[in-house]
């Protein structure tokens, strides 16, 4: 009886944080192959904003080339007075 009651003293004190390292482990392997692939997402998003900067930088500097701000300047000579009235203003914008 005694001998029994160690063998189950003896199991239980060095299975059981063997089963709970095990578990824990798992749970934190699963926890970082989740984590890798959030970051995989977030790598492929980051490289089309990347992509969009580059062609909205494109396009200002082709906005403000010479040639481009002298045709706006010649199509509009007259530019709008925003300063005095205040529903030119927003009607503006």
């Amino acid at each position: 009886m005694r001998s029994s009651l160690l063998l189950r003293n003896f199991l239980l004190v060095s299975l059981l944080p063997t089963f709970i390292f095990a578990f824990w482990r798992v749970h934190m392997r699963t926890e970082i192959l989740n984590l890798g692939y959030k970051i995989g997402q977030l790598k492929q998003s980051e490289h089309q904003l990347i992509q969009k900067k580059t062609r909205l930088q494109y396009q200002l500097s082709m906005m403000l080339t010479k040639d481009a701000l002298s045709e706006r300047v010649a199509k509009n000579t007259e530019l709008p007075d925003l300063t005095k009235d205040p529903a030119k203003k927003k009607a503006h914008l």
